[in-house]
């Protein structure tokens, strides 16, 4: 391995964070336009890092679903002991006594 392929794949990191100043974005991309093994292991980069995200936003949406739920239920049991206490005038059960 070149001394300027191990250069360009220790900045590959904060290039794809955009960290990197434009001179050094410069010196990659004519780095990159020259050697395919450093643009194979900048692809592979991008590509766990698209399916990161890809996974953190799965993840999100699923918990959004699993507390739309939970308040549901919580809707659902506080109508449903209205509705009782309404058809029933507040009155105790004989199950309620026990």
């Amino acid at each position: 391995m070149k001394k300027e392929c191990k250069i360009v794949q220790d900045l590959l990191p904060s290039y794809v964070d955009k960290l990197t100043n434009e001179e050094t974005n410069q010196y990659i991309e004519e780095h990159l336009k020259e050697c395919k093994e450093c643009k194979a292991i900048l692809k592979n980069m991008k590509s766990n890092i698209e399916y990161k995200e890809q996974d953190d936003d799965r993840k999100k949406v699923k918990y959004f679903k699993n507390d739309n739920i939970n308040n549901n239920c919580l809707v659902g049991s506080i109508c449903g002991k209205k509705y009782y206490h309404s058809k029933t005038n507040g009155k105790k059960s004989k199950r309620d006594n026990k």
